[in-house]
């Protein structure tokens, strides 16, 4: 059960934030639950963002679509299969948000 401050959230998503230019950013375990993933360009150029499982790339993503710099979200609503669990990869001039349940 995912705790803060020690409060319990029971099974509510938390987050987590990964910036830009990250290569392979640890979010979970093998077991962890990706609900969204929010992708949050910061120029009209930015790179791809790539969700991984282990070693598998399951997607790849342009953060950016004809210039649009708006945030979007992505609804994934997957657990990680891999003894790596979930990692992301953002490109330059993107962020993204992950919400899930990460224990």
């Amino acid at each position: 059960m995912p705790t803060f401050s020690g409060r319990s959230y029971g099974d509510a998503p938390v987050y987590k934030t990964v910036a830009a230019s990250q290569t392979t950013a640890q979010i979970c375990s093998e077991g962890g639950y990706i609900d969204t993933l929010t992708v949050v360009p910061a120029s009209s150029t930015p790179q791809a963002v790539a969700l991984l499982d282990g070693s598998t790339t399951l997607f790849t993503i342009p953060a950016g679509i004809g210039g649009d710099t708006k945030p979007y979200t992505l609804f994934i609503h997957a657990c990680s299969k891999s003894t790596g669990g979930f990692k992301i990869t953002t490109g330059a001039s993107v962020a993204v948000i992950v919400s899930g349940n990460f224990d």
